[in-house]
């Protein structure tokens, strides 16, 4: 697990440091783009969510997830634990 960690400090320090290495203006530049990029990702969820609720006939129903085990428990087949003792 210590492993794991130095190998991803030594990777994130890399990146920071080949950040740190570019200009102010293209640090400027890049957050500029991948902000324009979130924005217009947003934007087109919204308008996907916006473009299925006007279609006729399209209604959202909001219910909770119903849980795969539940519906397994109501199978006629009973699956059995093989750690638990009869």
């Amino acid at each position: 697990m210590k492993n794991l960690r130095i190998i991803i400090g030594n990777w994130l320090d890399k990146h920071d440091r080949q950040w740190r290495a570019l200009s102010v203006k293209q640090q400027q530049c890049y957050t500029l783009l991948l902000f324009t990029g979130y924005v217009l990702l947003t934007l087109i969820a919204i308008l996907n969510v916006c473009y299925d609720l006007s279609n006729p006939g399209h209604k959202m129903t909001i219910a909770p997830i119903n849980s795969p085990m539940i519906q397994q428990e109501k199978s006629p087949v009973s699956s059995q634990d093989s750690i638990s003792i009869p």
